[in-house]
């Protein structure tokens, strides 16, 4: 039970760090080039690889979860 708390935790803020910086990162991107032309096609790539990266993220806890639980005596 312990265990699966900390492996919460830890996703949680994980989570929380990875979609700050990529907050960050978008904000900066905006800031720096949005005066470029096709400025929009590049926004979409970004939030579309964020999304996939978001969900690749979800999986493997979701997995790690699972195998924590199994794993269990």
């Amino acid at each position: 039970m312990f265990s699966t708390l900390l492996t919460v935790l830890h996703a949680v803020s994980a989570l929380g760090a990875i979609t700050f910086w990529a907050a960050a990162m978008y904000l900066w991107f905006l800031r720096n080039h949005s005066s470029r032309a096709g400025i929009a096609v590049t926004r979409r790539q970004i939030v579309l690889r964020f999304a996939v990266a978001l969900g690749f993220a979800a999986a493997a806890w979701v997995f790690r979860v699972l195998g924590e639980s199994i794993g269990a005596p």
